[in-house]
């Protein structure tokens, strides 16, 4: 007996230390870099476009017995409608496989994948073509390759593949995306992205953590650049096609047209599950500044999406966020015989362009029909226009072409406000009603907060009902017709 357990021990220790040598000896029995021209041929016959690997495809064994693959510069042209732009190119590419699995099993289970230097480039011309439909099969020639039974079988085999997915960790360092839209003269850049992701295995828990730029550019102007750091355990579900995000912590910092100065600090922490129907966010906890939100999201349905909303505001100062327009003076210039003329200010210009062009903007009939949503949303102190309201809430829903506010009540200045509306959006001209009752307001503190002087003192009412109908801000107020009492 006992000689036999030493046999088999014996016989053991010679595969391990067979197998050793036969992992050690790979990078003297195999030369990655003769597979180059294969690699690269078999690319351009699937997606026609060009793979560029013009380093050394490097092969080793580490010390904990992984397969490491190292690849240099690497890059894939973006396709013959953009010659002049490569779609993605990187400064260094390394996967680590684990060798014992491969050797014992034939299971292939990736240690590490580590990425540096990724930039990714896409790009929309001003025809509307962009540079990532035929890799993702929505060009004709994809369709034309992929009958639609054969996409289905093939997705499905994807899928399955997929439910089996072990993947160590991911370490990737300065990753940067860019997409240029010609069409709308708008550019988003994600720069310096630094992410690091953890054991990533089907049904368990891993952690990731990421941190980046983000930048939008429109008309070469920048109108929004944030710094993010976020954090979060992730579960995936691949072949129910189900994610759950536990305990996201997200911070930011954006600047742009209309914030303040300093830039708004936002801060998100949040639980969030997603399938293929459904995305719910509860509990969601943000930080804007100095004010606090609480409360729950979700959205039922998300191929016909309903939104449900349901918040608790501590604070909200809308005044410190309006857009301050710069002040324009007349210009002077010299007419005939040496008098000075006046030219119309710029701004007051630019402003009755505005003006004119909101009286004419069309209502969004169709974006009003397709709504379906729930809101209920509280705020403890709400300052707007000047004016400070007290228990704010707001009750509103929307489902086939009906819009309702029922109701927008709050404290105001030791009285109350109460609103209720409705829109209905079902005609091809919009209809809209509104009813309001103001009860027991001190005009002093109201008239102080808008002009700065208590112009009128005393206590008012007022009752309104209002209906009207129109597509369009200016045919809105034509047709206004209603009554509205005051007493003071």
């Amino acid at each position: 007996m006992n000689k036999t357990i030493k046999r088999l021990s014996a016989a053991v220790a010679a595969i391990v230390v067979l197998l050793i040598i036969a992992a050690l000896s790979l990078p003297l029995l195999i030369n990655p870099n003769n597979y180059k021209e294969t690699i690269t041929n078999l690319v351009r016959e699937k997606t026609g476009r060009t793979l560029s690997i013009p380093g050394d495809i490097k092969l080793h064994v580490s010390p904990s017995l992984n397969v490491v693959f190292s690849l240099g510069k690497v890059s894939l042209s973006s396709g013959r409608n953009f010659p002049d732009s490569p779609f993605i190119s990187s400064r260094q590419v390394e996967t680590q496989l684990a060798l014992w699995p491969l050797l014992t099993r034939k299971q292939l289970l990736i240690s590490h994948i580590t990425l540096e230097g990724v930039n990714v480039h896409l790009l929309r011309n001003a025809r509307g073509l962009n540079n990532w439909d035929d890799l993702a099969g929505g060009g004709q020639a994809g369709a034309a390759e992929r009958p639609a039974e054969k996409v289905k079988k093939t997705g499905e085999k994807s899928g399955q593949g997929l439910a089996g997915l072990d993947v160590g960790g991911i370490d990737a360092t300065d990753i940067n995306v860019e997409y240029v839209d010609k069409q709308t003269a708008r550019t988003i850049k994600l720069n310096n992205l630094n992410l690091v992701v953890g054991r990533l295995r089907e049904g368990r828990p891993f952690p990731v953590k990421a941190a980046f730029d983000l930048s939008m550019d429109e008309g070469g102007r920048q109108s929004l650049a944030a710094g993010i750091q976020a954090r979060t355990d992730l579960t995936l579900y691949l072949s129910q096609k189900h994610f759950v995000i536990d305990g996201l912590s997200l911070k930011c910092l954006l600047k742009g047209a209309g914030l303040p100065a300093p830039g708004l600090a936002l801060e998100l922490t949040a639980d969030a599950d997603l399938n293929r129907e459904d995305l719910t966010i509860e509990p969601l906890h943000l930080k804007i500044d100095d004010t606090i939100v609480d409360g729950t999201a979700t959205i039922k349905n998300l191929k016909k999406p309903s939104y449900n909303l349901a918040l608790q505001l501590n604070q909200l100062d809308l005044d410190q966020y309006r857009t301050k327009q710069p002040a324009e003076t007349p210009t002077n210039e010299t007419g005939p015989q040496g008098k000075t003329k006046q030219q119309p200010v710029r701004g007051l210009q630019k402003s009755e362009q505005r003006h004119k062009k909101q009286n004419n903007e069309l209502i969004p009939v169709h974006l009003l029909r397709g709504l379906n949503f729930t809101a209920d949303i509280k705020v403890d102190r709400l300052k707007a226009a000047g004016l400070t309201l007290s228990k704010v809430r707001l009750q509103a829903s929307g489902k086939d072409g009906r819009i309702r506010l029922d109701p927008l009540a709050a404290g105001l200045y030791d009285g109350t406000l109460v609103l209720r509306g409705d829109i209905d959006a079902r005609p091809d001209v919009p209809q809209i009603r509104l009813t309001g009752k103001l009860a027991g307001v001190r005009l002093g503190p109201l008239f102080r907060d808008m002009t700065g002087r208590e112009e009128i003192t005393g206590k008012a009412d007022i009752q309104a009902g209002i209906s009207t109908r129109g597509l369009t801000k200016k045919e809105l107020l034509r047709h206004a017709d209603g009554t509205v009492s005051l007493t003071l």
